[in-house]
């Protein structure tokens, strides 16, 4: 909680929030109470969704987790309420609307080649 990192944190364009995100879905796995899973792939998701850069520490958490359920005989409900609500929030936030983006540099090229 030290105000410098604290705002530093409020200026790094998403880093902040998802790292509290992703700490948020790491708590939920430690503690495993309720619809843990639900809340930890929800977290996840938005992890991901806040800042790009979080895809890689994301997806080895949710291995991790995947691997150590599927030790205790629970990977069926590690693919059902972990793996694929990531997957379909994550992609719903952030891919969906970079499909309809169109990048300036494309656009500038093609005018040219007109030309």
């Amino acid at each position: 909680m030290n105000p410098a990192a604290l705002d530093y944190m409020s200026l790094a364009r998403g880093y902040g929030l998802a790292l509290a995100f992703f700490f948020w879905a790491m708590l939920e796995m430690l503690r495993r109470e309720g619809l843990w899973q639900e809340k930890a792939s929800f977290c996840l998701a938005l992890s991901v969704a806040s800042n790009l850069t979080f895809v890689f520490p994301c997806a080895a958490l949710v291995l991790i987790l995947t691997l150590l359920l599927a030790r205790e005989g629970q990977a069926r409900a590690a693919l059902d309420r972990l793996i694929v609500p990531v997957t379909v929030v994550a992609f719903a936030i952030t891919i969906l609307p970079l499909l309809h983006a169109e990048n300036e540099f494309l656009l500038r090229w093609r005018e040219a080649a007109q030309r």
